[in-house]
Formats: structure tokens, sequence, C-alpha cells
């Protein structure tokens, strides 16, 4: 039990009451208020929830905002009361934090591999920016396949090969496995084509599933039937 003799301890029992679930050290009027208002969430759980909600964003490639959204929010105060969803400016925050994390343990792994083979794949959107993905496959120490993503990026403007190029070297320098590097593979395109065709990155192997791909196709004859202009 709570007393005071001079002041009034209506306060700390409104602390007590509202962020440690101690309700029953709260005046009958505190207990009317703090009934009608979203319950508070600790610290901890807001943090739990807020993780959650950055694996969501991750998995799902949402917006960086979507949990801040009208619709979202209200949907957050019947499910969980007193959370108004992550910010975008945590959510940034988090994932310069998990990226900084992932390529710290890449080195790690990386370190311990002997050999190294790549694989790279560009694509572009509607708008014409260009995109690139590596991939690292190597076997550990018991033998296991394994394949790992080393690096993605956006890319932009004229001389694609080049930019490439640099790409990939940058990626493998900075994870220190330059001298691990034995093959690399790609499609077909013509930029990436002209951006692995360097010693630096080992044996150039040409995609067998691209390849297939190209061969059923014009053997079968399946691709689009072109638009006709006048």
């Amino acid at each position: 039990v709570l007393k005071s003799n001079n002041y009034s301890d209506a306060n700390l029992r409104k602390h007590l009451g509202m962020l440690h679930q101690k309700e029953e050290l709260m005046f009958e009027s505190q207990k009317r208020l703090y009934s009608s208002k979203p319950k508070l969430i600790t610290t901890e759980r807001k943090k739990e929830l807020d993780n959650a909600a950055v694996d969501c964003i991750i998995r799902d490639s949402r917006s960086f905002g979507d949990f801040r959204r009208e619709g979202m929010r209200e949907f957050l105060d019947i499910a969980v009361p007193g959370y108004k969803g992550v910010h975008r400016k945590t959510v940034h925050k988090r994932l310069s934090t998990l990226y900084s994390e992932y390529r710290h343990e890449l080195r790690e792994v990386l370190s311990k591999v002997s050999d190294i083979a790549l694989t790279s794949d560009v694509w572009k959107n509607n708008a014409r920016t260009h995109f690139i993905c590596l991939t690292a496959h190597y076997y550990d120490e018991n033998y296991k396949y394994v394949s790992r993503i080393i690096g993605f990026r956006r890319l932009r403007g004229q001389h694609l090969a080049i930019r490439l190029r640099r790409f990939i070297r940058y990626e493998i320098e900075k994870l220190q496995i330059t001298s691990k590097i034995r093959s690399i593979t790609t499609d077909k395109g013509s930029d990436i084509n002209c951006a692995a065709n360097t010693l630096e990155f080992g044996t150039k192997t040409s995609c067998l599933a691209h390849n297939l791909n190209l061969v059923i196709s014009n053997g079968l004859w399946l691709w689009k039937k072109p638009t006709e202009t006048r």
C-alpha cells in the first residue's frame, strides 16, 4: 500500500497502474479514465512489435511507411491497442543495422572458404532502371552446397557494362575474396557478358538453363508475335 502524508501520490499510482499493470493501486477515478483509453505497451513489447513489422516489410517488399498508413493504424488500434506502428525512420535505421550485421557475418564465413563460383543476373523494370544481383556459391566444411547473395544494386545511365564490371569487382574486393573466385556464370545479355569477359573473375560460363530456354523457344517458335506498326 502506498501512503503519503503531506503530498499526493496520485501521479505515482497512475504510473504504477498504467506502465506496470498495477491497476489495484490506482484510485477509482483513475481506473475509469484508464479503462477508457488505449492501454500503453511496454518498451520491450514495442521493440518486439517493431522488429516483427520490419521483418514483414523485408519479406513482403513493403514500403517503409506501410505501418503508419491510415488503414493499418485503424487495424492496429483494434488488434494491438497502444501500438502506433513502426516509423519509416526506424525501419531505415534497422535495415542499416541488419545490413552491417549481414556483411560482417558474410565476410567471416567467406574467409574460411577456399573456392567460390559467382553467378550474376541483370534485369530492368518498366522505367528502364537496371538491377544486378551477385551470388556466391561454395561448399562449406561439411561439403554442403551453399549459395549466398553478396551484392544487389540499382544501376542507371549509360556505359552499363563498365559499371557492372566495377560493381562486381567492388563487391569481391570488399569481401576480400578476389583470389578465391574461380568462375562466373551469366546469361547471354550483351552488357553482363561484356562485364564478365575478364580473367579477374575466373572462367566465364554461360547459364545452361538460359541457353536451353533459348534453344526450345527458337526451335518451337514460342516467341510472341511482334506487333505490326504502320
